[in-house]
């Protein structure tokens, strides 16, 4: 049967791979399918890190916009709403990606959402600390970091990086420089490797929680500012 008499193949990302596939062999997936090899990251700014998959994902079929409003409205997204979706289907799955995040929160949310169309599952991520609320958000976001980062040479990063600073919390922001993560994300990862405690992570998600806490009282302030801006005086 011809093309057009059974219109758009179907995209062969969606769906294909078993639910109960570990986060190891997602993360190798992710880098499979969107033909990455092992040190793709490097060299790389992190905007150029976003760029590139996002160019992958769309030489491999999936439409990815980036945009900082959705539809008609004026209104700017805030991250507290939410920070990506997916729309699955069969031929063009969509990923939206909020442009008002940082381009490392930009790059785990589309390597995060791309991990959703292979499972074959509609989400919206809205997960500000990677720990994620359910089996499959958590399995997702540990397959973000393994598709980044070759365990080897994290194990190598990580262990000189400690060498060199005696604070969690460099040792983390300096991995998170390095490999285009959020440091948080790697500290997480860190612990499953062994090389990282339980405080550790406690330690670094109540740093990022504090720096978050104050980025949206910022942009709460920003708001107000553009309210009183958009009366129109009598």
């Amino acid at each position: 049967m011809s093309s057009l008499r059974r219109g758009l193949d179907e995209n062969q990302l969606v769906g294909s791979v078993a639910s109960d596939i570990s986060a190891e062999e997602l993360g190798k997936t992710i880098r499979e399918k969107l033909q990455l090899d092992d040190a793709w990251y490097a060299r790389k700014t992190v905007e150029e890190q976003f760029r590139y998959i996002r160019q992958r994902a769309s030489e491999n079929g999936l439409i990815v916009m980036v945009d900082s409003k959705v539809g008609t409205s004026h209104r700017r997204l805030s991250v507290q709403e939410f920070r990506a979706f997916v729309l699955l289907d069969p031929t063009a799955p969509l990923i939206f990606i909020n442009r008002n995040d940082s381009y490392s929160a930009m790059l785990f949310s589309l390597l995060h959402e791309i991990g959703h169309v292979l499972l074959g599952s509609n989400e919206i991520f809205n997960d500000d600390f990677a720990m994620g609320e359910t089996r499959v958000e958590r399995l997702i976001n540990r397959a973000v970091v393994q598709s980044v980062v070759d365990n080897r040479d994290f194990c190598s990063y990580w262990k000189k990086s400690s060498r060199r600073n005696n604070d969690i919390l460099m040792i983390a922001n300096e991995c998170a420089r390095h490999y285009g993560l959020s440091a948080l994300a790697l500290t997480i990862h860190a612990k499953y490797l062994g090389l990282a405690a339980d405080e550790d992570v406690q330690t670094v998600s109540e740093e990022m929680r504090e720096r978050l806490s104050k980025t949206r009282s910022s942009d709460a302030k920003g708001r107000q500012s553009e309210q009183h801006e958009c009366i129109p005086s009598r």
